[in-house]
């Protein structure tokens, strides 16, 4: 390459910088305006980071920072080279001073919030998030973010407004709507809850945890109807659920619903075999609709589990006084008669047979029995 050639090149490379600094080229001689110097400054050290001169960046950034401060531009560029150079406080910094010049620069929110949670400094990410979504609102996953965040921190009643905004922007994916769920129900929003439970079901018709949470949350307001529906629907899904078919009997039992009763405490006793109780309601139904003999059975899987409950002696002694074996009716309640939860109803059927004697047959009874 000639002298001249070499010369005219440089003359080239330098026309171009004040071009992209904003500089008329004309004037580039008698230039001192020193937001345009900082400009060309910054174009330097932006070439020299490209081609990994960092040394050399670096003074070309502070040489343009300290003729021009308020340009965002400078210090989020700057940051980035700090970054790349292993200096994390002094990016951190930088990018915070871009964010001052300019508040809505999504890229600065950006590089922020992932510098915060990278930190573990999960308060900022977050209200980086927030600030981001007020500069782009369509982008739903920043929404899911900040419920995200919200709920890792604690802030419920902050998390499940976002996630039902979040939902009400069309983001109906199960596993938003079950946490919108169950925040609601922890909150003690139930009405709601039970509304996002049914939106989950929605998605997936016979999920167990949709289910349970639209049952409690409809037991809990006093919607027994709703309640019975839920329950029935696990009970039929899930024949091992102890608790669900217990919920349920008890629903069918306030509501005199005897057949459908007798459904769940059949699937009851299946599945909870030794539920002497279960077993005792079972039998005394079956009883009452005539089905003796099955009853029986049940009676006597009862005694085995528990010799002592009266509730099963009752009803054994009931079955002797149909086939008119009273003595051995007899034996039966005063067996009964030992168990505090049943010793009235025994004594009562005690003198169904036996009629008590009154004060003045007691009173003469006594008189001969004296020696």
């Amino acid at each position: 390459m000639t002298i001249r050639t070499a010369a005219v090149s440089s003359l080239l490379a330098i026309i171009i910088a004040i071009c992209d600094s904003g500089i008329n080229p004309a004037a580039a001689d008698t230039v001192t305006d020193p937001v345009l110097e900082a400009k060309k400054h910054y174009n330097f050290a932006v070439q020299y980071k490209n081609s990994g001169s960092f040394d050399e960046a670096q003074r070309q950034y502070e040489k343009a920072i300290a003729l021009c401060d308020t340009i965002y531009q400078f210090h989020f560029s700057y940051a980035d080279l700090l970054g790349k150079i292993q200096q994390p406080e002094k990016a951190r910094a930088e990018y915070l001073r871009a964010l001052e010049l300019n508040p809505r620069h999504f890229p600065t929110l950006t590089v922020l919030s992932e510098n915060y949670r990278q930190a573990a400094c999960y308060d900022s990410a977050l209200v980086m998030y927030e600030r981001m979504y007020a500069v782009e609102p369509e982008r739903r996953e920043l929404l899911a973010s900040i419920a995200g965040y919200r709920e890792y921190l604690g802030n419920a009643e902050g998390a499940l407004e976002a996630y039902t905004e979040l939902i009400a922007k069309g983001e109906a994916g199960y596993e938003t709507i079950m946490k919108a769920a169950v925040l609601a129900s922890r909150e003690g929003d139930l009405s709601r809850a039970r509304d996002f439970a049914v939106m989950a079901l929605e998605v997936r018709a016979e999920d167990r945890e949709a289910l349970s949470l639209a049952a409690n949350a409809s037991m809990q307001i006093e919607d027994r109807d709703s309640a019975v529906l839920y329950l029935r629907r696990i009970c039929e899904a899930d024949t091992a659920d102890v608790a669900s078919h217990s919920q349920l009997a008890k629903l069918y039992r306030s509501q005199g619903d005897t057949g459908n009763l007798l459904w769940t405490l059949e699937r009851q006793v299946r599945v909870d075999s030794m539920n002497v109780e279960a077993i005792g309601e079972l039998a005394e139904i079956l009883y009452t609709q005539g089905n003796i003999e099955e009853g029986i059975m049940h009676v006597r899987r009862g005694l085995i589990i528990d010799p002592k409950d009266g509730r099963m002696h009752i009803l054994m002694g009931e079955n002797y006084r149909r086939l008119n074996q009273n003595d051995k009716a007899l034996a039966e309640y005063r067996i009964a008669l030992k168990d505090p939860a049943w010793s009235s109803s025994a004594q009562r059927l005690i003198w169904q047979i036996e009629r008590p004697e009154s004060a003045a047959e007691k009173k003469e009874k006594d008189f001969f029995n004296r020696k």
